[in-house]
């Protein structure tokens, strides 16, 4: 119920955005992108925090971008991007177990993210336009596998893991010319694991560096 109504505001602020922009957002660009996600994880476990080791996955995708030459604008993406993170008995223990099925090996995650983004232009010098951006992330699961050590093969996580997640994306980049580049850091605001017990939960963590080529204005 949690994710229907957090799914419903999300849609319900991008549609409140793209009305409060001003109709000569015409100025729109669209664009492609790509590049590396470095995944990670936090399991809050009852009294301790672990932060497995991270995995580094590709993502990209498309975006569009409205009023992209003001101050303030909006940016929404549609990328599909990769997440792992290693998990181990030393730093896990039974925990891991309990939520993933395993207590050593990669957990590796495919979504398809949908961030909505306002953008604010920091300076446009005529050849560069660097931003900031910040704004809530849709994430649907693709796929969800954990990868055992060479002897055992790898297991689906598809029930184990949720398929939505919820995350806060924020983050800068610049435009030089059509060339587009930026950095950002996702954090899930959501338990992603069905199998929590006693208190235990598992949110991701992303940073994402991407090159792409935008088209219009």
């Amino acid at each position: 119920m949690r994710i229907h109504v957090s799914v419903l505001a999300l849609f319900v602020s991008v549609f409140t955005a793209l009305v409060l922009l001003p109709q000569t957002a015409a100025a729109q660009s669209f664009g492609a992108k790509g590049g590396i996600d470095v995944g990670g994880g936090s399991f809050e476990i009852p009294g301790v925090t672990v932060h497995p080791s991270s995995r580094t996955g590709l993502g990209g995708g498309l975006f569009m971008q409205l009023s992209s030459s003001r101050p303030v604008g909006l940016q929404i993406e549609a990328l599909v991007g990769q997440t792992g993170f290693v998990i181990s008995s030393r730093s896990c223990a039974s925990s891991c177990f309990s939520i993933f099925g395993v207590s050593e090996g990669t957990v590796w995650m495919t979504y398809l993210q949908i961030p909505v983004l306002a953008r604010f232009t920091i300076r446009d010098s005529g050849w560069a336009r660097p931003y900031l951006i910040v704004g809530p992330s849709l994430a649907a699961k693709l796929s969800a596998r954990a990868y055992l050590p060479p002897t055992v093969p790898s297991v689906s996580e598809a029930d184990r893991i949720k398929r939505f997640d919820i995350g806060v994306t924020v983050g800068g980049g610049v435009d030089i010319g059509r060339k587009v580049i930026d950095v950002r850091y996702t954090a899930g605001l959501i338990n992603t694991t069905t199998m929590a017990i006693g208190g235990q939960t598992a949110k991701n963590r992303t940073i994402s560096a991407m090159f792409g080529i935008r088209f219009g204005k």
